[in-house]
C-alpha cells in the first residue's frame, strides 16, 4: 500500500508539473500555474468540459482521489492546479 501511495504522490507531482504553462520556471513566463479550466481543456477529448476516467492520463487511484463528488468525471473545480498538499516530496533539487 505504501508503494501505491508513493507512486500516487509522484504521479500527482508529475501531473501538476505538467500544469506549468510553456515558459514556466525554465523559460520566460514566470511559472504561471495552469487553471482548472486549462487542465480540463488539455485532457477533454470529447469537448464536454469534463475529464472522464478514460480521458485521464494518470492512474485510476489518482483519478478517484481527484473526483471529489464521485460522479466519474473531473470538473474544473476538481482539477489539480499545483503540487499536492505538503509540497513536493522526494526527487532531487
Amino acid at each position: 500500500m505504501k508503494m501505491i501511495e508513493g507512486v500516487g504522490v509522484l504521479v500527482l507531482i508529475g501531473i501538476c508539473a505538467g500544469c506549468q504553462q510553456p515558459g514556466g520556471p525554465m523559460g520566460k513566463g514566470g511559472g504561471k500555474k495552469m487553471t482548472g479550466a486549462e487542465f480540463v481543456a488539455q485532457l477533454d477529448k470529447n469537448n464536454d468540459n469534463l475529464v472522464s476516467a478514460e480521458e485521464f492520463d494518470g492512474p485510476a487511484e489518482i483519478f478517484a482521489e481527484l473526483d471529489a463528488n464521485g460522479d466519474g468525471f473531473l470538473s474544473e473545480d476538481e482539477a489539480p492546479t499545483g503540487p499536492p498538499p505538503g509540497g513536493e516530496r522526494g526527487g532531487r533539487r
